[in-house]
């Protein structure tokens, strides 16, 4: 058991103690405190300097990386010598705040899938490395791409009649500072990589058995509103990608991650249909055509600039429609007397329908010696 907390260590770089509480020790913090103070005492593993009320932030020593490798636990590791492994631990604070959400998101996973008789994790690999693959890239001409995963996670499944499935995910943790059509590029190569039977032949199959091979990407936003504009834009993607990405909020992984929780842009789109927010978006899918009409218009006399506005199919402005009324005293407010609308915002919208619950709405592959590492 020590030699696979070290393992956990070393793929996962750095960890906090209360990840290693959840992962390796039940949830029971005295365990944990006590078999840890003794790594350290015995210099496996040490802590990053920190500020007062921070949390401590556990990697690997040198002496900690070559008990591993006299064990042969680096064995089923790419291969690297010491001073490159120590490397590892040695990067900034913006990706080290960002492992350690991972590594939350991955804690909270062990907790719940703890509860659930039906469902163990078998694998849930943080290291990029490891779980890295080439795609096509839309754009770039053909050309292949590295993709890095946040995370790959295998959850197997015994149903009440003593199957065995496997669930299969790759996970993408939002990072505040990325440009989002970085996610979307990538969802796209995800989408590639089914496609094509990358997946499929990962898994020791030929690439037209990829149908066999499902899997979804699990993308973890920093707030709704980004998420919302996330499933947007994959609507939008060129060929629009319904059901592949699972879209959810880190604040709801860390606090119930197999719950109903998640949406895919097929969701969003069923939800906002026949709202603004369906307008809106295809005002911003059309909006050079829209931005060309506009300019247009302008040039009408006014007359026909106000039938322009009559006849648009775009929602006017209550103020704007009001003070139009006002003008023209035979004409009554559009909006006087409308019912305020439940789809005030897309988020109201997503809550009055049933998410896509992790484990309820997933594909299954039959679990065989194929795909799976044990």
């Amino acid at each position: 058991r020590t030699q696979k907390r070290r393992g956990g260590l070393f793929e996962c770089r750095v960890m906090t103690t209360d990840h290693a509480t959840v992962l390796y020790f039940d949830n029971k913090i005295h365990a944990a405190n006590k078999r840890l103070q003794r790594l350290k005492a015995a210099g496996f593993i040490s802590e990053r300097p920190r500020r007062a009320f921070e949390p401590s932030i556990l990697f690997l020593t040198r002496k900690g990386l070559t008990l591993l490798q006299e064990h042969g636990v680096l064995n089923e590791y790419p291969s690297f010598n010491l001073p490159a492994l120590e490397r590892r631990t040695r990067v900034s604070d913006r990706t080290i705040s960002h492992e350690l959400e991972v590594m939350d998101v991955k804690a909270a996973f062990h907790a719940a899938i703890k509860t659930m008789g039906s469902f163990t994790i078998d694998e849930f690999s943080t290291w990029p490395l490891l779980n890295e693959f080439t795609a096509y890239r839309p754009g770039y001409d053909g050309a292949e791409v590295p993709v890095k995963p946040d995370g790959f996670i295998r959850i197997h499944e015994t149903d009440a009649t003593g199957g065995k499935f496997e669930h299969a995910f790759f996970l993408e943790v939002d990072r505040s500072n990325e440009v989002q059509e970085t996610l979307v590029v990538k969802a796209g190569c995800y989408l590639d990589y089914y496609r094509r039977g990358g997946f499929a032949v990962r898994n020791g199959a030929t690439r037209d058995d990829y149908k066999k091979f499902p899997f979804r990407v699990l993308m973890v936003f920093k707030n709704a509103e980004r998420r919302n504009n996330t499933a947007l834009r994959l609507l939008q993607n060129t060929p629009p990608i319904l059901r592949l990405a699972y879209l959810s909020t880190f604040e709801e992984v860390t606090h119930d991650p197999t719950g109903a929780i998640w949406i895919r842009p097929l969701d969003y789109r069923e939800a906002t249909e026949r709202t603004p927010f369906t307008i809106v978006a295809q005002a911003r899918a059309g909006r050079s055509s829209a931005k060309t009409a506009v300019s247009s218009a302008k040039n009408n006399s006014r007359g026909k600039l106000n039938a322009t506005r009559n006849s648009s199919p775009f929602p006017t402005n209550g103020r704007k429609s009001s003070l139009h009324g006002s003008k023209h005293g035979n004409r009554k407010c559009p909006t006087k007397n409308r019912k305020k609308s439940t789809g005030s915002n897309p988020n109201l919208l997503l809550s009055n329908r049933r998410l896509t619950g992790l484990t309820t709405a997933l594909p299954k592959a039959p679990l065989t010696l194929t795909n799976s590492r044990n």
